[in-house]
Parts: structure tokens; C-alpha cells; sequence
């Protein structure tokens, strides 16, 4: 679990990081980030409640 977490971490946070933009697009892509990062969280823990039941 924490494998595909760090490996949607890697695949969210590298787009907040653009090169020579920092003012802009800068925050709203650190919270799209965050918010894929909690969706990805909620989707493998309904996953395991499911594989669970």
C-alpha cells in the first residue's frame, strides 16, 4: 500500500514544479496535488474494504 501511495506521490508532485512560473500556477498545483494525493488514499482504502468484506 504505502508503495503505490509514494509512487502517486511521485507522479502528483513533480507538475507543482515548474521551471520559471512560481507565482501563478505555483499553489494551485501544490492543491491539486494534495487533493490527488487524498483521492488516491480514499480509492486504495475502499479498495481494501472491499478485498475485506
Amino acid at each position: 500500500m504505502s508503495r503505490a501511495f509514494h509512487s502517486m506521490r511521485g507522479y502528483v508532485y513533480p507538475r507543482a514544479h515548474i521551471p520559471g512560473n512560481h507565482k501563478g500556477l505555483h499553489a494551485s498545483n501544490i492543491i491539486l496535488g494534495m487533493l490527488g494525493v487524498m483521492l488516491a488514499v480514499l480509492v486504495i482504502a475502499y479498495a481494501i474494504t472491499l478485498v475485506a468484506h
